[in-house]
């Protein structure tokens, strides 16, 4: 096999899948490769896309983000109340929300300002 590190070989997946998919059906615990088959299955493992980007968020999440931002801007709006000056009161409420969040995302206090703001802004205009 010729070294082509830039080449994609759907030979050598082919022939990997028999020899997996035959494992499989006679029920054996483990197959082997040899070392030219490892060598060009972890070349183009290595040429695989990598994740770039935010993780994708389930609808689920999404929906709980949003009600705990509101949350947050009502919370803030109490806090007001109770004479906690502003920016306070923006930061407190976004601590706590980073809490209730913290399971499902991992938000930082700023970002979490910041949608508050954003969610100001689409209810203002």
């Amino acid at each position: 096999m010729p070294n082509r590190s830039s080449h994609y070989d759907p030979d050598i997946l082919y022939v990997c899948r028999l020899l997996i998919e035959g494992a499989h059906n006679d029920r054996e615990p483990s197959v082997e490769l040899t070392t030219k088959f490892a060598l060009a299955l972890l070349r183009m493992a290595e040429q695989a896309p990598k994740p770039r980007g935010r993780q994708r968020i389930s609808a689920a999440d999404l929906v709980q983000e949003r009600a705990v931002i509101s949350g947050a801007r009502a919370r803030t709006v109490e806090l007001i109340a109770a004479r906690v000056p502003k920016r306070e009161a923006t930061q407190q409420a976004a601590e706590e929300a980073r809490k209730k969040l913290a399971k499902t995302r991992n938000l930082d206090v700023l970002t979490i300002i910041r949608l508050m703001a954003a969610r100001d802004q689409k209810t203002n205009t």
